[in-house]
């Protein structure tokens, strides 16, 4: 058990010891009471360094590296002309925040599915049949 300072040095002179001994004795001491205080910043680091990790689904899947109005602006004509397409846009995946571009098809076709490619500059490319689309009439 870890006693104090004052114990230790008490002790070390009732059974006169020598002035180096009580010296020994308190440093040990403060060797002991400081050990504790390095478990605790060694689980501070470990957790530090565990959570600030990138998980592999981030490290794993290519960033997006141009803004997607601009990807969506280089590639709108490409693939507005595969057959059936009628539209494109800047949408989101399911979880609501993630950008992706969306690919309207007028009808579903298996073919113009497989020209449109599943990513473009590292954004999801999702293809989705909408229907045709016609102006609204004049008011």
């Amino acid at each position: 058990m870890i006693g104090t300072r004052e114990n230790f040095a008490q002790t070390d002179v009732d059974e006169g010891s020598d002035v180096g001994d009580v010296a020994d004795i308190e440093l040990q001491l403060r060797r002991d009471l400081h050990l504790p205080y390095v478990f605790v910043w060694f689980g501070f680091a470990l957790i530090l360094i565990v959570t600030c990790q990138p998980n592999m689904a981030q490290t794993m899947s290519p960033s997006p590296k141009r803004d997607i109005d601009a990807v969506l602006a280089a590639h709108d004509k490409e693939l507005l002309a595969i057959p059936d397409v009628v539209g494109v846009y800047v949408g989101t995946l399911e979880d609501r925040r993630t950008l992706c571009l969306k690919v309207m098809l007028a009808r579903p076709n298996p073919e113009a599915e497989r020209k449109i490619p599943t990513t473009i500059d590292g954004y999801p490319v999702i293809a989705e049949v909408t229907g045709e689309i016609r102006p609204l009439g004049t008011p």
